[in-house]
């Protein structure tokens, strides 16, 4: 393994990157391009490491949007007589507590149903799971929430409100429950994720292929307010293999990888450059491999 060495004749170099000083390069602006007016070289004996130091973020992308294909609900009415209507609804893109999204919910349902049924969407604190009655309809008989079979099963707000992939039904004056705990963010929000252009060489996933990731950001603020952070103890730095570093591509997503969207609001990204050199028999040997 190679011996390194902190340079100690070079000082690290901190690059501050604000949005609204790049390029965009992707159609949401949570993917963008720096071009660095004076490119970051090394000698043949040196390496460079980088960490991302400090960023400030907005807390202005939606968890629950389009986008996202996360904000459909699909619900088949039935009436005493053995009529349907099946109502396809859109959640309005947003981040949403559990109550909030249960009075939108509500005002939904009843806005669209056509006969004229009216619900009660209740968050159980003390269980994590909603609680959602059917109290009236005209003529209605029931009604079957389509999270396995409707049309837009795969783009359902299901996991939001705490159920699994399959149907389930209530009748009038009856209440179901959640089946799994109800979860906010969607199941794709655990942090914003960092991901570069730079191709190093150190850090591995799960299934031992290349990760260009260099952090991932807890998201430790409510909506619409500002995430701050900082990487300040032993943090875990990624060998670059390039010579000179002329841009930088970043890309912020979520944990599937979808490039999040800030909704035009700037965010600053820190980033350290350390560099460090071979010790001479490694820079030696690494010399004759290239010529051999």
């Amino acid at each position: 393994m190679p011996t390194l060495n902190k340079n100690n004749y070079r000082n690290p170099i901190l690059l501050q990157l604000n949005s609204e000083n790049s390029i965009s390069t992707g159609e949401y602006d949570g993917q963008k391009t720096w071009l660095l007016e004076k490119p970051i070289t090394i000698a043949r004996n040196e390496y460079m490491l980088i960490h991302l130091r400090n960023a400030i973020i907005p807390y202005s992308f939606y968890v629950l949007s389009e986008k996202n294909e996360n904000n459909k609900l699909d619900i088949l009415e039935t009436d005493i007589y053995g009529g349907t209507n099946l109502l396809n609804l859109t959640i309005p893109d947003g981040n949403y507590v559990a109550t909030t999204l249960a009075d939108t919910l509500e005002e939904l349902i009843n806005e669209n149903s056509t006969f004229n049924s009216t619900w009660d969407f209740f968050y159980n604190q003390d269980t994590n799971h909603f609680e959602i009655k059917c109290k009236a309809g005209l003529d209605l008989a029931s009604a079957t929430f389509q999270f396995g079979s409707g049309t837009n099963s795969n783009k359902s707000v299901r996991i939001f409100l705490g159920f699994t992939k399959a149907d389930i039904s209530v009748n009038v004056a009856q209440t179901i429950e959640s089946n799994k705990n109800v979860d906010m963010t969607g199941g794709e929000s655990d942090g914003v994720h960092i991901q570069t252009n730079l191709g190093a060489t150190n850090i591995l996933v799960d299934n031992g292929k290349l990760n260009t990731e260099i952090g991932i950001i807890p998201i430790n603020t409510n909506p619409f307010n500002l995430i701050y952070y900082e990487n300040s103890t032993a943090p875990f730095k990624l060998a670059i293999p390039t010579r000179e570093l002329k841009q930088i591509e970043i890309k912020l997503t979520d944990r599937i990888n979808r490039v999040l969207d800030f909704n035009d609001i700037s965010y600053t990204l820190f980033l350290e450059i350390d560099f460090m050199y071979y010790g001479e028999d490694t820079f030696r040997r690494k010399e004759n491999e290239e010529v051999l």
